[in-house]
Formats: C-alpha cells, sequence, structure tokens
C-alpha cells in the first residue's frame, strides 16, 4: 500500500488529494436536486414528472451514494428491478432521465462520465395507432354534451383539433383569429416550446363563437 501511494505521488497523482475531491463531490440526491432546480424546472414544464421519477425510483437506492460513483451495473439493476415488475416502459423513461441527468451533469462539470453509456432499453416501445370509431366518436360527443358548456367547448376541441389538453385548456382570446380560421400556440404554452399555428375548421368555429358570446370577459378561451 505503502509502495502503491509513492509510485502514485511520483506520477504527480496524490492520493489525499483524490480523496478530498471524492469526499466533496456530491450525493446523488444533492445532484438529483441541482438537475431539478437548474434544468428541469426552468426547461421542462414536465419538471414534476422528473421529480417524481426521481423521488420514486432512484433517491430509494442511490440518495447517499456520491454521483461519480453510480457506475453501469447500479444502472442495469435498477432497470431491472423495475422491469421485472412489469413496468418495462417506466424502466425506458427513467433510463432516458438518468442520461440526461448525466449529460447535463458533464456540461456542468459536475461528473466526468455518463454511466448510461450503451445500456440498451428495457422495453420494446410501438406506437399506438388506436382511433375512435364513428359510433364512439358519437358516444363521447353526447357526454360532453352533458357538461358545462366550457367543460364541453374544451373537450369538443380537443377532439376536433388533435391538441394536448393543456394547450386547448389554455387557450387564449389573444392567439384565436376567428375571422381567417387560426389559432397560434405561443411557445411558452406549447409542450415541445414551438410556437404553431392550428387551423380552425367551420366546426371548431362553431364551438368557439357561442363560448366568445358568453361575454364573462376573460382572456381565456
Amino acid at each position: 500500500m505503502v509502495r502503491e501511494k509513492a509510485l502514485a505521488v511520483a506520477r504527480g497523482l496524490d492520493p489525499a488529494e483524490k480523496q478530498r475531491e471524492r469526499n466533496a463531490a456530491p450525493t446523488f440526491a444533492e445532484f438529483a436536486e441541482a438537475y431539478l432546480d437548474k434544468y428541469a424546472k426552468v426547461h421542462k414544464r414536465s419538471w414534476k414528472e422528473d421529480q417524481r421519477s426521481i423521488r420514486v425510483e432512484l433517491l430509494p437506492s442511490w440518495a447517499n451514494k456520491k454521483v461519480q460513483d453510480i457506475e453501469r451495473r447500479d444502472v442495469i439493476a435498477l432497470l431491472d428491478k423495475i422491469a421485472a415488475h412489469g413496468a418495462r416502459i417506466q424502466a425506458n423513461r427513467t433510463l432516458a432521465l438518468i442520461r440526461k441527468m448525466y449529460n447535463w451533469g458533464i456540461g456542468r462539470d459536475l461528473v466526468i462520465t455518463n454511466p448510461c453509456l450503451q445500456i440498451p432499453a428495457p422495453g420494446k416501445e410501438t406506437q399506438r395507432d388506436r382511433v375512435l370509431t364513428e359510433g364512439e366518436i358519437r358516444a363521447v360527443w353526447a357526454a360532453f354534451e352533458s357538461q358545462s358548456p366550457l367543460i364541453c367547448a374544451m373537450f369538443k376541441l380537443r377532439l376536433v383539433t388533435a391538441q394536448r389538453g393543456g394547450e386547448v385548456s389554455s387557450m387564449a382570446w389573444a392567439d384565436v383569429d376567428l375571422e381567417n380560421g387560426w389559432w397560434v400556440i405561443p411557445a411558452e404554452r406549447a409542450k415541445n416550446g414551438l410556437t404553431h399555428r392550428v387551423p380552425l375548421s367551420e366546426l371548431a368555429l362553431s364551438i368557439l363563437t357561442p363560448v366568445r358570446d358568453l361575454g364573462d370577459n376573460s382572456e381565456w378561451v
């Protein structure tokens, strides 16, 4: 041991300094908190999903580990544990989150390597191609009409514009051009962070017009 230390010092490597650096390195819990505060909450509308996954999937196993001590074997073991419960798609999401966290950490000089390197996704994902039949559309349309006028309009617009629920529910009159049949979803309210225009069909316009005539003077549809 003494000889090994002497050789390390001769090569310019100070074992005591390396130990001090390791002791000063953040734990995974501290690293995760920094990721959430400095990246996820700032850049991701879905940051609460990251927060939940970190709390439920990652911290129980890794909270007190030094962030640089997490190895590929640790990641694989964690993913295998999640997949063993039949949650292979959740294992995929967890792998993507860990990979993102460490890539962010490399960019901030908090870690040197990413333990997710060359780890394949545990579960095979297939694109969903399920669509409503005409009978199902009639049934849900009738169900919408049993709700209050605003709730009814919101769900009908989701159906006829094929836009996300959060984007429809946050629609502002300033973004709607009823005369020309356009709705502009601003970048700050779009899930993908990109501004895009949605054409409003005659059916969509027929849903929006009565809502405007309710006359509550709100900036929100």
